[in-house]
């Protein structure tokens, strides 16, 4: 096969991948979008909060796992079966909403069941998610070269993100017309079809000039590979890589537990419909920004300077952070739609920087990628921690303990990238130099 077949045979992978995921990610994010504000109707207080902290807990400390026990399986089977502990959590949610329609008082419409059930089923999730992320990200850049690794993991990241506009749609629809449990429901078949679709994924088609992909030996020892989790973890040449995630992490986690309930203190209305379906069109603006950015980011990343548009991506997020203060602080809900935007072109710009960088400066490693899902997820708890404990009544108090947190990884990236790029180095000496010389 000539170079442009190839690149053909693979971009038609990434579609088919893209819109897999498209399929899962609408029941899951409109699951997750909505979760904390429903579990609180349906009076089970900190639930949705609660799951969501021990699904990116389990997701962060299994990554360190991921990269030994990423050899022993394909991508393809790492996508399925990642995939379907997605489905597992989404029945949880409809156990419970089933419970509340129906007033059931058996034994697993229990209170303790049920927490229990949906704390289990968050930790499967997030063990899922390890493998499921990490053969995703080496299988888009197994079907990328380096000419086309950013506008592919953008094409993936656009179709991916198509699934918060179907998601919010559904909220919107759904939630308008329907119950809660109907609505998990539906959510469920989402889930189902992915399954299906998933396993009919093919393997990249390889370049005949590619690089050797870096990988852990079969016969590296589970300690072997920790070690080599730790020196990756710890190795200067990927801070500024490491702090930019860590910022990514924060932001965004706080952004999807803390978005729904922001939404709610702009709306004027005691009625949870309408309260639901307005959460619901932010939530699809949020996607807008997305799409958009997985096609702009994607072909940018290619054309310029990844790790200045990095430095680009991690103000727009801080500009979310801002506008969604105002937003809560005036009670203004047209705030609340355009930070949605904000938020959504900032996440995926992020991930898809991300994924372009350590594939073209790192050579895709499986190490990296594991610990890049690591700290994203380990700093994600932490934000999702902060909003739990903080007192519900001190919003404002939330967001500035946010900014002061991105700001700080924001301060770091910059400090680590200095240190990393001698240019910087040579360029403020030669700065430095012409000031001496003119004074």
């Amino acid at each position: 096969m000539s170079l442009e077949e190839i690149r053909k045979a693979n971009l038609f992978r990434v579609i088919y991948l893209g819109i897999c995921f498209m399929v899962l990610f609408t029941a899951y994010f409109a699951g997750q979008n909505l979760m904390t504000q429903i579990y609180k109707q349906l009076g089970y207080n900190s639930l949705g909060a609660i799951c969501f902290f021990f699904i990116i807990a389990t997701f962060g400390l299994v990554s360190v796992l991921a990269s030994h026990y990423y050899k022993m399986i394909s991508a393809r089977t790492g996508i399925i079966y990642g995939g379907a502990a997605y489905v597992g959590f989404i029945f949880a949610g409809a156990l419970a909403t089933y419970c509340y329609k129906y007033e059931s008082n058996t034994y697993f419409c229990s209170t303790p069941f049920l927490y229990s059930f949906n704390i289990l089923t968050a930790m499967i999730l997030g063990t899922g998610s390890a493998f499921l992320w990490l053969c995703q990200s080496t299988y888009i850049n197994a079907c990328a070269d380096e000419q086309t690794r950013g506008t592919y993991s953008g094409i993936f990241e656009s179709i991916f993100q198509v699934s918060q506009i179907l998601s919010g749609v559904i909220a919107t629809v759904v939630l308008g017309y329907l119950d809660q449990f109907s609505f998990y429901v539906i959510l469920v078949l989402f889930g189902v079809v992915y399954v299906v679709m998933s396993s009919f994924i093919k393997h990249p088609v390889e370049y005949t000039d590619a690089k050797e992909q870096p990988a852990i030996e079969n016969n590296t020892t589970l300690r072997e590979s920790l070690k080599v989790f730790y020196d990756t973890l710890v190795a200067d040449k990927y801070r500024f890589l490491y702090t930019s995630v860590v910022f990514s992490g924060v932001a965004m986690s706080f952004c999807f537990s803390y978005l729904g309930t922001a939404v709610t203190m702009t709306v004027n209305s005691a009625d949870e419909n309408i309260i639901n379906s307005r959460t619901g069109v932010v939530f699809i603006m949020l996607a807008i920004g997305e799409i958009l950015s997985g096609f702009t980011m994607g072909r940018f990343a290619d054309k310029y300077d990844k790790i200045k548009l990095l430095g680009v991506c991690m103000m727009i997020l801080e500009g979310g952070l801002l506008l969604t203060f105002f937003a809560m602080l005036l009670k203004n809900y047209s705030f609340a739609i355009v930070c949605g935007a904000l938020w959504g072109y900032g996440d995926t710009a992020m991930a898809t920087l991300l994924s372009v960088i350590i594939g073209s400066k790192f050579n895709a490693s499986p190490q990296v990628f594991s610990v890049y899902r690591f700290l994203a997820n380990v700093s994600g708890s932490l934000s999702i921690a902060t909003t739990i404990v903080v007192p519900k009544s001190t919003p404002m108090l939330l967001i500035m303990i946010i900014a002061g947190a991105l700001l700080s990884c924001q301060v770091l990236f910059y400090q680590n990238l200095k240190k990393q790029d001698p240019k910087i180095n040579e360029r403020e000496e030669r700065l430095l130099i012409e000031l001496k010389n003119l004074a």
